[in-house]
């Protein structure tokens, strides 16, 4: 009551949880055998048990994981290619940041294609990173991303690229941004098959914590930068007559046919909310 508390000095703590973070989504293409890599990042928002499933747990093709849980850049032994589900470990040896928050580490999924499989089979994984806290093995925290994997007749191989367009740094396989920095992704892709690849279309989503600019200065006032073949484009976000689009958090190009041997890049710009 009142009365009981009056005069009477009381502390109160509460600890603050960051957010974990599961990210990003990715698109790829493979042959018929073949197999395709997606690359993620997972940062931990508190220490406990990470489980890392399929939902649902049936996709069409087989899946495999493997984490960087020592957050070395490589991975060494003790983390080799894992089924799914794969559970593993937050403890008080996982790396941090200067601020004291959980590192980000790698993880990749692998997607393995069986021979046989029609060109332009499609198929998307949802994986889940499920993190239960330490002494609280109740609190389970979700995140989710999708890897979305299509069958090309050729051989088309995709290789993403970022950098930090504020802060003028080189392109990397990875980048960061502060609240209201603008960075640059680019998907540069090549078909190293023997068969050309017909309607092949780029798709790419975009990062969840960032929005597309829809007009950039370098690109003609365009939202995309398309070279392909030695010519380079300039598109619109717009679904309209150009080969390009950004709807729905995703970027996409309709770049049509390509060639054994022939390469082509896309490019747009996003701001870190």
């Amino acid at each position: 009551s009142g009365s009981s508390i009056a005069g009477q000095n009381l502390t109160r703590n509460f600890g603050v949880v960051r957010e974990s973070r599961f990210y990003p989504d990715a698109t790829g293409q493979t042959s018929s055998p073949g197999t395709y890599t997606f690359a993620h990042w997972y940062q931990p928002g508190s220490l406990g048990q990470v489980t890392l499933s399929l939902n649902p747990p049936n996709p069409r093709y087989t899946y495999q994981v493997r984490v960087d849980e020592n957050c070395d850049g490589t991975f060494g032994p003790g983390e080799e290619w894992r089924p799914f589900p794969y559970t593993f470990s937050v403890d008080s040896t996982w790396p941090r940041e200067a601020d004291g928050s959980l590192r980000a580490c790698a993880v990749e999924v692998r997607a393995l294609v069986p021979a046989g499989e029609p060109m332009g089979a499609t198929d998307i994984a949802l994986v889940k990173a499920e993190l239960a806290w330490a002494n609280r093995p109740g609190v389970v925290e979700p995140d989710t991303l999708t890897d979305t994997l299509q069958v090309a007749g050729g051989e088309v191989r995709l290789e993403k690229r970022v950098r930090n367009v504020t802060q003028n740094t080189p392109f990397a396989t990875t980048g960061q941004g502060k609240p209201g920095e603008v960075l640059e992704y680019c998907i540069a892709y090549r078909n190293l098959g023997t068969q050309g690849v017909n309607a092949f279309v780029l798709t790419d989503p975009v990062p969840y914590f960032t929005d597309p600019l829809l007009s950039v200065a370098d690109y003609g006032g365009k939202a995309i930068r398309w070279t392909h073949g030695g010519n380079t484009s300039y598109l619109t976000a717009a679904s309209d007559g150009d080969a390009g689009e950004v709807a729905s958090g995703v970027v996409r190009v309709q770049v049509g046919a390509v060639g054994p041997g022939e390469s082509g890049e896309v490019c747009y710009r996003v701001r870190v909310r």
